[in-house]
């Protein structure tokens, strides 16, 4: 098989590069995937156990974006049958304004949080 004869060449198997590919295949683009290191290598930003995904923007675009993604994430788990990610919840904590934009952006896209005071914090189980 040479490039000429697909409709999409996607250069990097990373986490965009292989999302790419797999939407393009699912349209029912013919998609070869070129990637420079064997598969599980250590080489690129997408290696790993473990990723941060989380809803706590302040823009609501952002947050319907990260439930796209979660979606997404969802489907490419039914279609490999494999679990791809758990969701733990969230902490952010401190005095600083950027937590009252992120609650706001959080109440305009309707996601659930709460608010704790310190006292409460501190009840709260420890998990380490």
């Amino acid at each position: 098989m040479s490039t000429d004869d697909v409709d999409v060449v996607v250069v990097g198997g990373g986490a965009m590069g292989s999302a790419a590919a797999w939407q393009l295949a699912r349209r029912g683009a013919s998609v070869v995937l070129l990637e420079r290191f064997a598969a599980g290598h250590t080489n690129g930003a997408s290696h790993g156990a473990s990723r941060i995904f989380r809803l706590s923007y302040a823009d609501p675009v952002y947050i319907g974006l990260a439930r796209e993604a979660e979606r997404l994430w969802r489907e490419l788990e039914h279609v490999t049958g494999e679990r791809l990610l758990t969701v733990t919840g969230g902490v952010d904590h401190g005095d600083h304004p950027h937590l009252r934009e992120l609650a706001a952006g959080l109440a305009a896209a309707r996601v659930p949080h709460r608010w704790l005071t310190p006292r409460e914090a501190a009840q709260r189980p420890s998990w380490t």
